[in-house]
Protein backbone atom coordinates (compact mmCIF):
# COMPACT_ATOMS: atom_id res chain seq x y z
CA UNK A 1 0.00 0.00 0.00
CA UNK A 2 1.70 3.69 -1.36
CA UNK A 3 1.71 5.75 1.80
CA UNK A 4 -0.79 8.74 1.07
CA UNK A 5 1.38 11.14 2.86
CA UNK A 6 3.81 13.03 0.44
CA UNK A 7 6.99 11.68 -0.77
CA UNK A 8 10.52 13.93 0.38
CA UNK A 9 13.73 14.04 -1.32
CA UNK A 10 16.98 12.68 -0.46
CA UNK A 11 18.58 16.07 -0.93
CA UNK A 12 16.52 18.06 1.36
CA UNK A 13 14.86 16.01 3.96
CA UNK A 14 12.83 18.92 4.59
CA UNK A 15 11.18 19.71 1.66
CA UNK A 16 8.34 17.73 0.30
CA UNK A 17 8.76 16.74 -3.58
CA UNK A 18 7.13 18.12 -6.36
CA UNK A 19 4.13 15.05 -6.71
CA UNK A 20 1.40 14.05 -4.15
CA UNK A 21 0.89 10.05 -4.02
CA UNK A 22 -2.19 9.45 -3.37
CA UNK A 23 -3.54 5.97 -1.23
CA UNK A 24 -3.96 2.91 -3.01
CA UNK A 25 -5.95 -0.29 -1.86
CA UNK A 26 -6.85 -3.77 -3.20
CA UNK A 27 -10.14 -5.63 -2.65
CA UNK A 28 -11.01 -8.80 -1.66
CA UNK A 29 -11.41 -9.16 -5.34
CA UNK A 30 -7.87 -8.20 -6.30
CA UNK A 31 -8.83 -4.78 -7.65
CA UNK A 32 -6.62 -1.77 -6.96
CA UNK A 33 -8.31 1.39 -6.32
CA UNK A 34 -6.89 4.62 -5.85
CA UNK A 35 -7.97 6.87 -3.57
CA UNK A 36 -8.89 10.57 -5.09
CA UNK A 37 -8.50 12.62 -1.83
CA UNK A 38 -5.28 12.84 0.80
CA UNK A 39 -5.43 14.81 4.08
CA UNK A 40 -5.22 18.50 3.89
CA UNK A 41 -2.05 18.99 6.25
CA UNK A 42 0.00 16.43 4.00
CA UNK A 43 -1.85 18.74 0.60
CA UNK A 44 -0.64 21.53 1.71
CA UNK A 45 2.70 20.75 2.28
CA UNK A 46 3.00 20.74 -1.28
CA UNK A 47 0.20 22.92 -2.23
CA UNK A 48 0.72 25.91 -0.21
CA UNK A 49 -2.48 27.51 0.87
CA UNK A 50 -0.44 31.07 1.95
CA UNK A 51 2.63 32.51 0.03
CA UNK A 52 4.59 35.61 1.05
CA UNK A 53 5.24 37.64 -2.73
CA UNK A 54 7.50 38.28 -4.46
CA UNK A 55 9.91 36.00 -3.87
CA UNK A 56 10.17 32.70 -6.23
CA UNK A 57 7.63 30.04 -7.51
CA UNK A 58 3.88 30.05 -6.39
CA UNK A 59 4.38 25.66 -5.62
CA UNK A 60 7.32 26.47 -2.87
CA UNK A 61 4.91 28.58 -1.15
CA UNK A 62 5.66 32.10 -2.77
CA UNK A 63 4.59 34.15 -5.30
CA UNK A 64 6.02 36.09 -7.96
CA UNK A 65 4.52 39.92 -8.60
CA UNK A 66 5.15 41.45 -11.97
CA UNK A 67 7.03 45.08 -11.66
CA UNK A 68 7.70 45.52 -8.22
CA UNK A 69 9.61 48.47 -7.49
CA UNK A 70 10.65 47.50 -3.72
CA UNK A 71 11.76 43.75 -3.64
CA UNK A 72 11.93 43.68 -0.49
CA UNK A 73 8.60 44.31 0.41
CA UNK A 74 7.16 41.10 0.87
CA UNK A 75 3.05 40.70 0.83
CA UNK A 76 1.20 37.59 3.00
CA UNK A 77 -1.64 36.32 0.88
CA UNK A 78 -3.69 33.23 0.15
CA UNK A 79 -3.11 31.19 -2.97
CA UNK A 80 -5.31 29.97 -5.49
CA UNK A 81 -5.02 26.53 -3.57
CA UNK A 82 -5.81 28.28 -0.14
CA UNK A 83 -8.92 29.89 -2.03
CA UNK A 84 -10.27 26.25 -3.72
CA UNK A 85 -9.95 24.16 -0.09
CA UNK A 86 -11.67 27.20 1.80
CA UNK A 87 -14.24 28.46 -0.90
CA UNK A 88 -15.31 24.46 -1.51
CA UNK A 89 -15.88 23.87 2.60
CA UNK A 90 -17.71 26.47 2.54
CA UNK A 91 -20.02 25.69 -0.39
CA UNK A 92 -20.43 22.76 0.38
CA UNK A 93 -21.70 23.89 3.88
CA UNK A 94 -23.95 26.30 1.83
CA UNK A 95 -25.66 23.85 -0.51
CA UNK A 96 -26.15 22.04 2.52
CA UNK A 97 -28.16 24.05 4.51
CA UNK A 98 -30.22 24.89 1.33
CA UNK A 99 -31.20 21.34 1.10
CA UNK A 100 -32.28 21.23 4.78
CA UNK A 101 -29.43 19.66 5.80
CA UNK A 102 -26.38 20.24 7.91
CA UNK A 103 -22.80 18.50 8.91
CA UNK A 104 -22.13 16.63 12.13
CA UNK A 105 -19.23 17.45 13.93
CA UNK A 106 -15.63 18.13 12.31
CA UNK A 107 -12.15 19.15 12.62
CA UNK A 108 -9.11 19.82 10.40
CA UNK A 109 -8.52 15.84 10.73
CA UNK A 110 -11.83 15.35 8.48
CA UNK A 111 -10.91 17.65 5.66
CA UNK A 112 -9.26 15.76 2.52
CA UNK A 113 -8.11 17.32 -0.73
CA UNK A 114 -9.38 15.70 -4.51
CA UNK A 115 -7.20 15.30 -7.61
CA UNK A 116 -8.84 18.60 -8.64
CA UNK A 117 -8.25 20.57 -5.42
CA UNK A 118 -11.46 20.67 -4.16
CA UNK A 119 -12.43 19.80 -0.21
CA UNK A 120 -14.17 16.57 0.92
CA UNK A 121 -15.08 16.03 4.76
CA UNK A 122 -14.63 12.48 5.14
CA UNK A 123 -15.85 10.02 7.55
CA UNK A 124 -18.97 13.27 8.15
CA UNK A 125 -22.58 12.68 7.80
CA UNK A 126 -24.67 15.19 6.89
CA UNK A 127 -28.05 15.60 9.04
CA UNK A 128 -31.53 17.13 9.55
CA UNK A 129 -30.86 21.12 9.50
CA UNK A 130 -29.87 22.22 13.08
CA UNK A 131 -29.19 26.16 13.65
CA UNK A 132 -26.81 25.45 16.77
CA UNK A 133 -24.87 22.62 14.66
CA UNK A 134 -24.90 24.84 11.43
CA UNK A 135 -22.62 28.00 13.94
CA UNK A 136 -21.08 25.41 15.61
CA UNK A 137 -19.74 24.05 12.34
CA UNK A 138 -18.54 27.76 10.67
CA UNK A 139 -16.56 27.70 14.26
CA UNK A 140 -14.88 24.52 13.04
CA UNK A 141 -14.16 26.05 9.78
CA UNK A 142 -12.62 28.94 11.45
CA UNK A 143 -10.18 26.90 13.60
CA UNK A 144 -9.77 24.99 9.91
CA UNK A 145 -8.46 28.26 7.95
CA UNK A 146 -6.57 29.60 10.70
CA UNK A 147 -4.46 26.69 10.63
CA UNK A 148 -4.53 26.37 7.01
CA UNK A 149 -3.59 30.21 6.52
CA UNK A 150 -1.29 31.31 9.16
CA UNK A 151 2.75 31.72 7.84
CA UNK A 152 4.87 32.54 10.41
CA UNK A 153 2.84 33.36 12.69
CA UNK A 154 -0.02 35.58 11.04
CA UNK A 155 -3.11 35.28 8.60
CA UNK A 156 -3.23 37.27 5.52
CA UNK A 157 -5.54 40.44 6.15
CA UNK A 158 -8.18 39.24 3.69
CA UNK A 159 -8.58 36.11 4.95
CA UNK A 160 -8.56 37.14 8.59
CA UNK A 161 -11.68 39.22 7.66
CA UNK A 162 -13.47 36.08 6.58
CA UNK A 163 -12.80 33.70 9.82
CA UNK A 164 -14.28 37.63 12.16
CA UNK A 165 -17.16 37.67 9.89
CA UNK A 166 -18.12 34.04 10.57
CA UNK A 167 -17.41 34.50 14.05
CA UNK A 168 -19.40 37.85 14.40
CA UNK A 169 -22.37 37.72 11.97
CA UNK A 170 -23.87 34.29 11.52
CA UNK A 171 -26.69 35.92 9.55
CA UNK A 172 -24.38 36.48 6.54
CA UNK A 173 -22.94 33.43 6.23
CA UNK A 174 -25.06 32.90 2.78
CA UNK A 175 -22.42 35.17 1.66
CA UNK A 176 -19.08 32.92 2.79
CA UNK A 177 -18.40 30.91 0.09
CA UNK A 178 -18.88 33.98 -2.00
CA UNK A 179 -15.82 36.15 0.10
CA UNK A 180 -13.39 38.57 -1.91
CA UNK A 181 -10.91 36.65 0.07
CA UNK A 182 -11.65 33.37 -1.56
CA UNK A 183 -12.67 34.12 -5.11
CA UNK A 184 -9.78 33.46 -7.79
CA UNK A 185 -8.15 36.46 -8.83
CA UNK A 186 -9.24 35.57 -12.56
CA UNK A 187 -12.83 36.88 -11.33
CA UNK A 188 -11.20 39.33 -8.64
CA UNK A 189 -11.56 42.50 -10.69
CA UNK A 190 -14.92 41.11 -12.30
CA UNK A 191 -16.21 40.73 -8.49
CA UNK A 192 -14.89 44.25 -7.74
CA UNK A 193 -16.44 46.18 -10.16
CA UNK A 194 -19.66 44.86 -9.38
CA UNK A 195 -19.74 45.91 -6.15
CA UNK A 196 -18.44 49.27 -6.92
CA UNK A 197 -21.62 49.55 -9.29
CA UNK A 198 -23.61 48.55 -7.13
CA UNK A 199 -22.21 50.97 -4.37
CA UNK A 200 -22.93 54.43 -6.99
CA UNK A 201 -26.15 53.20 -8.28
CA UNK A 202 -27.43 52.03 -4.49
CA UNK A 203 -30.13 54.40 -3.08
CA UNK A 204 -28.67 54.68 0.27
CA UNK A 205 -28.54 58.13 2.10
CA UNK A 206 -25.70 59.89 1.95
CA UNK A 207 -24.56 59.87 5.80
CA UNK A 208 -24.33 56.17 5.25
CA UNK A 209 -22.27 56.25 1.69
CA UNK A 210 -19.83 58.43 3.67
CA UNK A 211 -19.59 55.74 6.49
CA UNK A 212 -18.40 53.61 3.98
CA UNK A 213 -16.29 55.77 2.13
CA UNK A 214 -14.43 56.81 5.45
CA UNK A 215 -14.16 53.13 6.45
CA UNK A 216 -12.17 52.22 3.86
CA UNK A 217 -9.27 49.77 4.26
CA UNK A 218 -6.13 51.44 3.75
CA UNK A 219 -7.23 54.99 2.51
CA UNK A 220 -4.15 56.34 3.79
CA UNK A 221 -2.02 54.00 2.30
CA UNK A 222 -3.43 53.57 -1.16
CA UNK A 223 -1.13 55.82 -2.93
CA UNK A 224 1.99 54.63 -1.47
CA UNK A 225 1.26 51.07 -1.92
CA UNK A 226 0.33 51.94 -5.52
CA UNK A 227 3.74 53.61 -5.90
CA UNK A 228 5.86 50.52 -5.11
CA UNK A 229 4.73 48.72 -8.27
CA UNK A 230 5.45 49.71 -12.20
CA UNK A 231 2.36 48.63 -13.46
CA UNK A 232 -0.32 49.89 -10.94
CA UNK A 233 1.73 53.58 -10.90
CA UNK A 234 1.51 54.13 -14.24
CA UNK A 235 -2.12 53.65 -14.66
CA UNK A 236 -2.12 56.55 -11.09
CA UNK A 237 0.19 58.58 -13.20
CA UNK A 238 -2.02 58.46 -16.52
CA UNK A 239 -3.10 61.81 -17.37
CA UNK A 240 -6.12 62.49 -18.96
CA UNK A 241 -6.81 65.50 -21.18
CA UNK A 242 -9.47 67.32 -19.11
CA UNK A 243 -7.32 67.42 -16.36
CA UNK A 244 -5.11 70.64 -17.67
CA UNK A 245 -3.54 71.58 -14.31
CA UNK A 246 -1.37 69.53 -14.86
CA UNK A 247 -1.76 67.05 -11.70
CA UNK A 248 -3.01 63.64 -12.67
CA UNK A 249 -6.71 62.03 -12.11
CA UNK A 250 -5.90 61.02 -8.46
CA UNK A 251 -4.10 64.10 -7.20
CA UNK A 252 -5.84 67.14 -6.08
CA UNK A 253 -4.35 70.31 -5.01
CA UNK A 254 -3.43 70.94 -1.28
CA UNK A 255 -5.99 72.17 1.12
CA UNK A 256 -5.47 75.86 2.79
CA UNK A 257 -3.39 76.37 5.26
CA UNK A 258 -6.32 77.30 7.56
CA UNK A 259 -8.70 74.46 6.05
CA UNK A 260 -11.56 73.90 7.98
CA UNK A 261 -12.74 71.05 9.78
CA UNK A 262 -15.56 70.66 7.05
CA UNK A 263 -13.35 71.02 4.20
CA UNK A 264 -10.84 68.42 5.86
CA UNK A 265 -13.90 66.02 5.45
CA UNK A 266 -14.67 66.69 2.33
CA UNK A 267 -10.99 66.39 0.80
CA UNK A 268 -10.60 62.18 2.91
CA UNK A 269 -14.19 61.40 0.89
CA UNK A 270 -12.77 62.82 -2.11
CA UNK A 271 -10.07 61.18 -1.85
CA UNK A 272 -11.63 57.57 -0.85
CA UNK A 273 -13.64 58.05 -4.21
CA UNK A 274 -10.66 58.25 -6.08
CA UNK A 275 -9.64 54.93 -3.71
CA UNK A 276 -12.46 53.48 -5.37
CA UNK A 277 -11.86 55.25 -8.60
CA UNK A 278 -8.50 54.26 -9.21
CA UNK A 279 -9.16 50.33 -8.43
CA UNK A 280 -12.34 50.16 -10.75
CA UNK A 281 -10.49 52.37 -13.70
CA UNK A 282 -7.31 50.23 -13.07
CA UNK A 283 -8.70 46.83 -14.93
CA UNK A 284 -11.07 49.13 -17.26
CA UNK A 285 -8.66 50.13 -19.57
CA UNK A 286 -5.27 51.93 -20.43
CA UNK A 287 -3.87 48.90 -20.20
CA UNK A 288 -1.69 48.99 -23.56
CA UNK A 289 1.20 50.07 -21.97
CA UNK A 290 1.70 46.83 -20.51
CA UNK A 291 3.36 45.16 -23.58
CA UNK A 292 6.63 48.22 -22.95
CA UNK A 293 7.68 46.71 -20.07
CA UNK A 294 9.37 43.45 -19.66
CA UNK A 295 10.78 41.63 -16.88
CA UNK A 296 13.72 40.29 -15.97
CA UNK A 297 13.02 36.76 -18.01
CA UNK A 298 11.89 39.56 -21.03
CA UNK A 299 8.39 38.40 -20.71
CA UNK A 300 5.39 40.81 -21.16
CA UNK A 301 3.51 42.17 -18.13
CA UNK A 302 0.38 41.27 -19.03
CA UNK A 303 -3.33 42.30 -17.24
CA UNK A 304 -2.83 39.43 -15.34
CA UNK A 305 0.32 40.52 -13.48
CA UNK A 306 -1.36 43.70 -12.60
CA UNK A 307 -4.34 41.67 -11.20
CA UNK A 308 -1.50 40.04 -8.87
CA UNK A 309 0.09 43.03 -8.14
CA UNK A 310 -3.33 44.65 -7.07
CA UNK A 311 -4.60 41.76 -5.49
CA UNK A 312 -2.30 41.36 -2.77
CA UNK A 313 -2.24 44.77 -2.08
CA UNK A 314 -5.94 45.67 -1.53
CA UNK A 315 -8.13 42.49 -1.75
CA UNK A 316 -9.10 43.70 1.98
CA UNK A 317 -11.10 46.61 -0.11
CA UNK A 318 -13.37 43.89 -1.99
CA UNK A 319 -13.92 41.97 1.03
CA UNK A 320 -14.83 45.42 3.38
CA UNK A 321 -17.44 46.53 0.13
CA UNK A 322 -19.36 42.71 0.52
CA UNK A 323 -19.75 43.09 3.65
CA UNK A 324 -20.88 46.68 3.99
CA UNK A 325 -23.37 46.45 0.51
CA UNK A 326 -24.80 42.91 2.63
CA UNK A 327 -28.33 43.74 1.91
CA UNK A 328 -28.14 44.59 -1.86
CA UNK A 329 -25.39 41.45 -2.26
CA UNK A 330 -28.39 38.91 -1.09
CA UNK A 331 -30.45 39.95 -3.68
CA UNK A 332 -28.23 39.80 -6.58
CA UNK A 333 -26.39 36.45 -8.15
CA UNK A 334 -23.06 36.92 -7.12
CA UNK A 335 -22.43 33.31 -7.74
CA UNK A 336 -22.35 33.79 -11.19
CA UNK A 337 -19.34 35.95 -11.05
CA UNK A 338 -17.44 33.32 -8.17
Amino acid sequence: MASKYPMFTADHTGAASSSLVYEKYESTEGNVFKDDAIDVKSYIQIRHAVAMAPNSAEAEGKMEIPGEIVNSKAYRTATETGKKIGRTILKGMRKSELAGLCYTDFSIADVFVSTSGKAKLKGVRRIKFCMTQQFNNYGAVCAIMTELFTLNGQIPAEIQRLINLMRTRFDLRFMYHLHGSLVPIARSTLLYKTLYEQLEISTMDKARKDVILLGLPLLSQWKGLVATNWLLKCTFDHKQKEYNDGLGRYTRPPLPLQATARQRLDRKLLEAQDFLDYLRNRGAHRMEYLGHFYTRSRKKYTADGSDRACEVRFAEVTCYLQEQLSDQIQQMNTSEIV
